[in-house]
């Protein structure tokens, strides 16, 4: 943990990227552990609706979000099919926003 994160909700609002969504204007991708017990998946599932309204609002916009749940991991993403098809996915996303030329 860093800071005072249970009892200051000052200190949250400043850290918090659920307070920073509005400053968001890049493709995003969030990948979520449905059993996690630091992140809850209710709160990443509202950050990423509130993200996903923002793209349909505005379709020129570059507000592109792809999340995925593993049902059977935590925090981490430990399991090695899972770990497998997260990198797939991963590189999947950064090949369709990365330019592909330098």
């Amino acid at each position: 943990r860093v800071g005072p994160v249970d009892n200051d909700e000052e200190f949250n609002r400043r850290i918090s990227p659920f307070y920073h969504l509005d400053k968001v204007t890049a493709p995003v991708f969030i990948c979520q552990g449905a059993n996690d017990v630091r992140v809850k998946q209710e709160d990443t599932d509202r950050m990423v609706s509130i993200l996903q309204g923002r793209q349909q609002s505005n379709p020129t916009s570059n507000i592109d979000v792809e999340y995925v749940v593993y049902e059977d991991e935590g925090h981490a993403i430990a399991k090695p099919s899972n770990r497998e098809d997260l990198y797939y996915r991963i590189e999947s996303f950064l090949y369709k926003h990365l330019p592909t030329e330098y």
